[in-house]
């Protein structure tokens, strides 16, 4: 993970649950910034859905990119196949 602002940094967990890669990550301070997640082991057409946002992002080569708020928080959901999730690590 990679923050855009040095003074705002990312803090995130990762879980894993039926097939599902979920992503939970919250910005630290009160200061915007977009951060960049990379997931290794996700098929080229992977989406990370922001649950209760309604909001799906794309990922690109395991990347994908997201604002957040001053103390901003934003839970991913990004499926893959069961036999490929034991596989995937960020």
């Amino acid at each position: 993970m990679r923050s855009s602002s040095p003074d705002v940094p990312v803090a995130t967990m990762v879980k894993r649950h039926e097939g599902a890669t979920y992503l939970f990550a919250v910005g630290m301070r009160d200061g915007q910034t977009r951060a960049t997640f990379t997931v290794s082991g996700v098929p080229s057409n992977a989406m990370a859905e922001a649950l209760g946002e309604g909001r799906r992002l794309p990922l690109r080569e395991g990347t994908f990119d997201d604002d957040f708020e001053p103390y901003g928080v934003h839970l991913y959901r990004i499926r893959v196949n069961r036999q490929d999730s034991a596989d995937n690590n960020l």
